[in-house]
């Protein structure tokens, strides 16, 4: 592997040598093996390549530099267990990003199962882009489970006594490839104690119904409401789901009758739609 004077960032030295390799695309599927003098269109092309190549592997990165013309990064574990770094900078003759050094295979012990910190929305459009470039009515979507989302439930339970929350999640896939190191969101439930407590003094009737969630959000806001004594409404129980399904109704109804309305002889009321029906009977 060729040794490269970083303080020569700018060089154009021995442009023909047969390790340099060419990437002109800003594809971020590109899981090859980085190298030293490996180059890449523009900065968030090589940004991309290397966040794929950490959701890939299960591991992290921690950015030391980032400049309009240099980036440096060691590994995110920093107890001197892995040696992992890598340097590129921009090459102004050429308008190229190139690697300058690398020192390739993580020896960290510390993997990353889910909820990559890599994994964020710009990683997520890029990876989506090209299949809704392809066909534009296509109706797969990516959902990634940020750290956050999972933060959020806990903050909830904490900091509101008597919360509950129910979080699910699956492994995310791009064109039939597994991706490692991420989990997409599906579903959530949440109740308020409040509002379960309010429900021993309503009326024995739920009504259950669900609404659009417009803007960036495809999914289906479930909820769960009673009436109290004056005829005033109470919400009791929340869900979002990626649709109506028997399943969707399933995982909002068992954790109602769970958590909510576990005594006999409730009323429901909905719009008997068939995947509210196959979830009442089961």
């Amino acid at each position: 592997m060729h040794n490269v004077d970083l303080s020569a960032d700018d060089a154009l030295e021995f442009p023909n040598l047969p390790h340099r390799t060419r990437d002109h695309t800003s594809s971020l599927l590109d899981s090859s093996e980085f190298e030293v003098g490996k180059e890449f269109s523009n900065k968030d092309s090589f940004l991309g390549a290397l966040k794929q190549h950490s959701i890939n592997n299960g591991v992290n990165y921690h950015v030391v530099k980032s400049k309009s013309d240099k980036f440096k990064a060691n590994c995110a574990v920093q107890d001197g267990s892995c040696s992992w770094k890598i340097y590129a900078s921009l090459r102004k003759r050429t308008g190229l990003w190139e690697i300058k050094k690398y020192k390739g295979l993580h020896t960290c012990a510390a993997g990353i199962s889910q909820d990559h910190p890599k994994m964020d929305s710009v990683m997520l459009a890029s990876l989506i882009l090209p299949t809704v470039k392809a066909n534009p009515r296509t109706s797969k979507h990516l959902n990634c489970q940020y750290s956050e989302s999972n933060g959020w439930c806990q903050v909830l339970e904490r900091y509101v006594p008597g919360c509950i929350t129910d979080f699910q999640t699956e492994p995310a896939y791009y064109n039939d490839r597994f991706l490692r190191g991420c989990q997409v969101f599906k579903r959530i439930f949440w109740s308020f104690k409040q509002c379960r407590d309010a429900f021993a003094y309503c009326k024995p009737l739920v009504q259950i119904d669900r609404t659009f969630m417009y803007g960036r959000y495809t999914h289906r806001l479930l909820l769960a409401v009673a009436q109290d004594g004056s005829g005033r409404i109470l919400p009791i129980a929340f869900a979002i789901t990626p649709g109506e399904s028997a399943d969707d109704w399933d995982f909002f109804l068992s954790r109602l009758r769970m958590h909510v309305c576990p005594q006999l002889d409730i009323c429901v009321i909905s719009d008997r739609g068939t995947g509210i029906l196959t979830a009442i009977e089961r």
